[in-house]
């Protein structure tokens, strides 16, 4: 009982020293609030930014999977463009 009641005292000590910071602080959370309340449309970003990118994901997604479907791709020096080159020697 006495160890907490050092630590009560020594917060208390602290919450006075800085007592200016924390109603800085506190009145800066406030500004925040009130902006929110006033703007209520800025809450959606996170959700949209959130949405858009899981839509790229997966259109990433999608393509690893084209890729890979392809199986083994071999180069054929002889065709050009679609073209088929025939060498003359």
């Amino acid at each position: 009982m006495i160890t907490i009641g050092i630590i009560a005292i020594a917060f208390l000590c602290c919450l006075y020293c800085k007592y200016d910071s924390l109603k800085t602080a506190i009145d800066c959370i406030d500004a925040a609030a009130d902006f929110l309340a006033g703007t209520k449309r800025i809450i959606a970003v996170p959700g949209l930014f959130f949405l858009l990118s899981i839509i790229s994901v997966l259109i990433w997604i999608g393509s690893m999977m084209a890729v890979v479907s392809m199986g083994h791709i071999e180069v054929n020096e002889n065709v050009i463009q679609g073209k088929n080159l025939i060498m003359n020697e």
